[in-house]
């Protein structure tokens, strides 16, 4: 097996003490990777890196995205880890290391050193794996044949989709309960190939604030002129989502606003499959302080320039996720 990259997994004896520790620190809006032996948090301001052995608990709030190599560090360093809303109002989740107790390690020591309770897991797991058809019956080497037959059957490489939805929205600022969407834009693509669009502009309820107005272009007067009611473009925004993973760099914002309104028009959230470019970015080039489109881009030499408008932002994400989707293939 290849060994993975980073620092060696400390022993438990190694560890700071939980009075050692800081209590806890709370983040959002941002990426979470792992630096060697640190948390990595990166967001539109830049990249800090926190021991993870020096936390207690890591709460994480809205549009916060965290990667497997992460949540592995945290693990090995006896971080726990709660899911929260934003400033701590509501509780979702919580995690914490496996090291605190050896129960599950002796439960499958004692599973697997039994021959008829060995076989009952590997059944149990193979009708996990293929639903409906029952297993049951099947000998040991008929399970392998029939694994190996759907590995085959999968085909290429799809980690990756080659058709996706690019997701871009401007809003009057960073709070998703208390701004508000005033841009809507979509590309979809299909393998490759962008095949249709969707734009518009939204009313909002309050005037768009003045450094908001400088960084997109967008205007009271065009929202004024130009702009629909968001109870009447929520459902087409669904239509033209459904069934496609969703792109977007930092996509975490845009579907934290969108699943807002569609929760105060009391309609299901999106749970489309997400793959964000800002995250993507950050496993094959770590170079760059900032992760911004902009920073991105320029660092990629893609032609589109993003500019804080929708359908311009969108063109140039989805050749920044063109880039990068090629770059990840090629690491796996």
């Amino acid at each position: 097996m290849k060994k993975l990259p980073g620092a060696e997994k400390a022993e438990l004896q190694e560890l700071p003490q939980i009075k050692e520790r800081i209590s806890f620190l709370y983040l959002e809006r941002c990426i979470i990777n792992r630096q060697d032996s640190s948390i990595s948090i990166s967001d539109e301001r830049g990249t800090v890196q926190v021991p993870a052995a020096s936390l207690g608990i890591l709460l994480l709030g809205p549009g916060t995205t965290i990667t497997h190599r992460a949540m592995e560090l945290i693990g090995d360093a006896g971080t726990g880890i709660l899911w929260i809303g934003e400033h701590g109002v509501r509780y979702y989740a919580f995690g914490r290391p496996l090291t605190h107790s050896a129960s599950l390690l002796l439960r499958q020591a004692k599973l697997v050193t039994n021959t008829k309770s060995r076989l009952a897991v590997a059944r149990m797991m193979y009708q996990m794996r293929f639903g409906q058809e029952d297993v049951s019956q099947m000998t040991m080497q008929q399970r392998k044949a029939e694994e190996a037959a759907e590995a085959a059957d999968s085909g290429r490489d799809k980690s990756y989709p080659d058709d996706y939805i690019v997701l871009d929205i401007e809003t009057t600022g960073l709070r998703e309960k208390t701004d508000e969407i005033m841009e809507i834009a979509m590309l979809k693509v299909i393998e490759g190939k962008t095949t249709a669009s969707f734009h518009t502009l939204l009313h909002t309820k309050k005037p768009i604030p003045r450094p908001i107005e400088k960084l997109t272009g967008i205007t009271n007067d065009d929202l004024a002129k130009k702009g629909k009611e968001l109870d009447e473009i929520l459902p087409q925004v669904v239509d033209f989502v459904e069934g496609y993973a969703l792109v977007g760099h930092n996509i975490g914002f845009d579907l934290g606003f969108l699943n807002q309104a569609l929760a105060k028009a009391k309609r299901a959230g999106l749970d489309n499959p997400q793959y964000d470019t800002m995250e993507m970015y950050t496993k094959v080039q770590s170079t760059l302080g900032k992760k911004s489109l902009a920073d991105v881009v320029r660092a990629l030499q893609i032609s589109e320039k993003p500019s804080h408008w929708g359908m311009p932002d969108c063109k140039a994400e989805k050749e920044v996720y063109e880039i990068l989707k090629a770059k990840c293939k090629k690491q796996q």
